[in-house]
């Protein structure tokens, strides 16, 4: 660590004291070039780091969602004083790309911006190339599936048909399971825990569009985080909405469109979704036997 440390301080390098992690991480301020990554790794986290023209982004890495669920904004001409996105001007927002704004929960041109269009392009391209495999070569299956998402444990397993927009802003833990028809639109980030079980047609949507027809025929929308936490069951033909978190040890009912944060240890259903009970220890004791 010190080694890296003076190495960078021989480069003029800005360091900035993130309290909540007791950890030093640093960010090198890059000029003129329009949007960069920059790498560090301190411990087990991975960041990027995107120069924005007067800003410096600090994301996750493999998610690109924000660090500590609040994006850390460093204007580079400033005392270094970190800022929520949210505050900034217009502005400053116009001078982001659309995939920045994307990435940060604002309006942005998701039809007409062209890296956009590439992107979302090469990943259907492996989706479709995944729904086209033998169904038979399950090794080739799983290897191929791990080359579309962005980050997921040993254990995955999606049944085709699946489609998704980027891939690699899907993160998933270990025993994934996924029936037939999932569709994720990951614009926003989606992220699964370990051990969670999703049943055929299902959707999940961190895509939306403002309500007023002008903007949202210019192709404007926005892309907010949808979570689920372990150890979830999601039952058949359930739709999930933009920013909407799910916790661990829960049962959505099939048919379920859930556009509400849903507690942990519940058992929830219907359209809205809503929770109908608390999953107890007599739950493990029920018998399912006809």
């Amino acid at each position: 660590m010190n080694e890296f440390l003076n190495h960078l301080i021989a480069q003029n390098t800005v360091f900035i004291q993130l309290e909540k992690e007791s950890s030093i991480y640093v960010f090198r301020f890059l000029q003129n070039q329009g949007v960069q990554n920059v790498m560090y790794k301190p411990g087990k986290k991975d960041f990027n780091l995107y120069w924005a023209k007067d800003c410096v982004i600090v994301t996750d890495m493999i998610s690109e969602a924000p660090f500590l669920s609040n994006e850390l904004i460093f204007p580079p001409k400033s005392n270094i004083i970190g800022r929520n996105w949210n505050s900034l001007d217009e502005g400053s927002i116009s001078k982001m790309s659309e995939k920045d704004k994307m990435l940060h929960q604002k309006l942005y041109d998701a039809n007409y911006d062209k890296e956009l269009e590439r992107e979302r392009i090469q990943c259907k391209i492996l989706c479709q190339k995944y729904n086209n495999l033998a169904i038979d070569n399950i090794d080739e299956r799983h290897e191929f599936i791990k080359s579309i998402i962005g980050e997921t444990g040993k254990n995955v397993h999606i049944e085709p048909d699946f489609w998704c927009d980027y891939g690699y802003r899907i993160k998933v833990g270990e025993n994934f399971y996924a029936n037939h028809g999932l569709v994720i639109l990951d614009a926003g980030g989606v992220t699964f825990g370990h051990d969670v079980f999703i049943a055929p047609s299902c959707g999940f949507h961190t895509s939306g569009h403002p309500i007023d027809f002008e903007r949202r025929n210019r192709g404007l929308e926005y892309a907010y985080p949808i979570v689920v936490g372990d150890n979830v069951w999601i039952g058949a033909g359930v739709q999930v909405m933009p920013g909407v978190t799910i916790g661990s040890n829960v049962v959505i009912g099939g048919g379920s469109t859930v556009v509400k944060d849903i507690p942990s240890n519940s058992v929830a259903v219907g359209n809205p979704c809503k929770v109908i009970r608390q999953i107890t220890d007599d739950d493990a004791k029920k018998s399912w036997d006809r």
